[in-house]
């Protein structure tokens, strides 16, 4: 594996982890946002494959799946996946009978 590879690989590692929260979160990005992006990821994981730069190329993929996820979300409205426990109504309010 060439120090490039590497390079790319774990800097779209990292981006990918941040898209994390948008999946699980009920705030989408645009939904022309994520198919351009998503695009661009495809085009990326193309390029990189014919580079033979395998661990950008599986990176690439990742963030186009998480991106094409944000899409079908927020095409079809879902606020959120089910991990979000935090975004969940709160049966009682504090202080209240």
């Amino acid at each position: 594996m060439i120090w490039q590879d590497i390079l790319i690989g774990s800097a779209q590692a990292m981006l990918a982890i941040g898209l994390v929260p948008a999946v699980i979160h009920h705030h989408k990005p645009p939904l022309t946002t994520s198919v351009t992006t998503a695009l661009g990821m495809a085009a990326f994981a193309f390029a990189f494959a014919t580079l033979g730069l395998w661990w950008s190329t599986a990176m690439s993929a990742v963030q186009f799946f998480l991106w094409v996820t944000l899409a079908l979300q927020k095409r079809r409205g879902s606020p959120a996946l089910p991990l979000a426990d935090s975004d969940a109504p709160r049966s009682g309010v504090a202080g209240s009978s």
